[in-house]
């Protein structure tokens, strides 16, 4: 049953990979039109096109974190990975979604979470950046965090990378780079170098006034998209 169970999540990944890819050829979404090329930042690159999966946490009845007012933390999450993606294409990167509608790839919180990771093995990424937002208990909470393995040199590079363009925004706090080994099944079971960015509080007044407006998630998305540039600039 479990060789069964596993062999569905594969062909259902296979599926929502090919459905990720006719939406990547037909251009961005309203939500991205005006998503502009970085002036002065367009990096050429040199090797074999680097491949890059971008997931937008969460979908569907799974709205993930609850904003003190404006979009759920699932709708920020898809706008946000749009836009990044739109940035890398323009600059060369082959860029692949594990979603770019408001869906789920799965009931299961777990199977969910594998479809992810077993699409971007299908896409053969050299990176895979997964797109989320935060609450704490209280709402007293905020800044941005980069999950990730530091164990892993490619991981932790990409991650300092997007830690250190969104710290140039000045937006919220940096709370740093976080061992997520122990943590997140994105991290835990990674087979490509993985970064997972909490891009700040929903739940802080701050934080969501920020990240509620176009403006404020259209820098956040340039800062992780250098971020990303940056590192296959550097591989």
């Amino acid at each position: 049953m479990k060789t069964l169970k596993r062999l569905g999540i594969i062909v259902v990944a296979v599926l929502m990979l090919l459905v990720g890819v006719t939406s990547n050829n037909q251009g961005p979404t309203a939500a991205v039109q005006h998503v502009r090329m970085l002036p002065s930042k367009r990096m050429v690159l040199s090797k074999q096109q680097t491949t890059v999966f971008i997931d937008a946490g969460h979908g569907d009845v799974d709205s993930g974190m609850i904003p003190l007012s404006g979009m759920y933390e699932k709708d920020v999450n898809l706008d946000i990975a749009l836009r990044i993606g739109e940035i890398l294409k323009e600059n060369g990167v082959n860029v692949v979604y594990s979603r770019t509608s408001d869906v789920q790839l799965s009931t299961s919180n777990v199977d969910d979470l594998q479809s992810r990771i077993d699409l971007s093995v299908v896409a053969k990424a050299d990176f895979f950046v997964s797109i989320h937002c935060n609450a704490s208990e209280y709402g007293t909470r905020k800044g941005f965090e980069v999950y990730t393995d530091p164990n892993d040199a490619e991981a932790f590079s990409l991650s300092k990378n997007i830690e250190e363009k969104l710290e140039e925004v000045n937006y919220t706090d940096n709370n740093g780079i976080v061992d997520a080994t122990e943590l997140l099944h994105l991290v835990i079971f990674a087979e490509v170098p993985t970064t997972l960015v909490e891009i700040g509080y929903l739940d802080h007044e701050d934080d969501n006034a920020f990240i509620q407006t176009e403006a404020g998630r259209q820098q956040i998305a340039e800062a992780i998209a250098n971020g990303i540039l940056t590192k296959i600039h550097q591989s």
